[in-house]
């Protein structure tokens, strides 16, 4: 991977939400066996959620990881929106002020 303008990551953002649909029952099976398997429908609702609201918009990728986190924090239940919203929350916090986003950057938006 090169490098993407922050401007222009929508698509990376739908991507990671079709990466979560089809997913959701593997997620879900591997959450049953140490939890009660509902991590799989959570995070399909939560980033469906995102989809919808933001398939029309003109979103940044940091931005779009800000409301995903937003989302996911404070509709979706469980302890995986708060988990999950936090990190997204904070990777759009390290991000927001990168012109253009490389391998190293992503790397460093997941440390935070």
């Amino acid at each position: 991977m090169g490098a993407f303008k922050n401007a222009a990551g929508k698509p990376v953002l739908m991507r990671m939400v079709k990466g979560i649909q089809d997913n959701k029952a593997y997620l879900g099976e591997v959450d049953g066996l140490i939890g009660d398997g509902d991590h799989g429908m959570n995070m399909n609702k939560g980033f469906s959620v995102f989809e919808e609201r933001f398939k029309d918009e003109d979103i940044s990728f940091s931005e779009g990881l800000d409301e995903l986190g937003m989302i996911l924090l404070n509709e979706i239940g469980g302890s995986m929106g708060p988990i999950y919203g936090t990190i997204f929350m904070d990777m759009a916090e390290a991000g927001e002020d990168l012109d253009e986003i490389t391998a190293a950057d992503l790397g460093t938006m997941l440390e935070a």
